[in-house]
């Protein structure tokens, strides 16, 4: 693409315990944290809405190629991907995003992985 500036915003977007809770155990986990590719235009002819989805491919990739983030987690899973976003930006914006389903344990009355 012709867009020059890129941005990856990655925030934490929510949690769910899974299975039954039983104090004193260790809790499994389905959180779920969303990636936000941004590209912005910076020449007439550029393509702000390939080059937002050929960012979040190269993070998609990242993330996929050790779904268990180094051993951190349990796995991540296959993501939910948003149409992009070009109609509530500017015309030389657009955004797309990913929400990556991650399974992980903490123990029991921490959040701490």
């Amino acid at each position: 693409g012709q867009a020059v500036e890129r941005a990856l915003v990655v925030h934490f977007a929510g949690s769910d315990p899974q299975g039954t809770l039983i104090n004193g155990r260790p809790v499994d986990w389905e959180s779920s944290i969303a990636v936000t590719a941004f590209a912005r235009n910076t020449v007439a002819d550029g393509d702000a809405e390939a080059d937002a989805l050929e960012l979040l491919g190269e993070a998609y990739d990242r993330v996929m190629a050790d779904s268990t983030l180094g051993g951190v987690v349990g796995d991540v899973r296959e993501p939910a991907i948003g149409e992009p976003d070009t109609e509530q930006l500017d015309d030389d914006m657009a955004a797309v995003m990913a929400i990556f389903p991650v399974l992980h344990r903490t123990q029991a009355r921490t959040l701490e992985v």
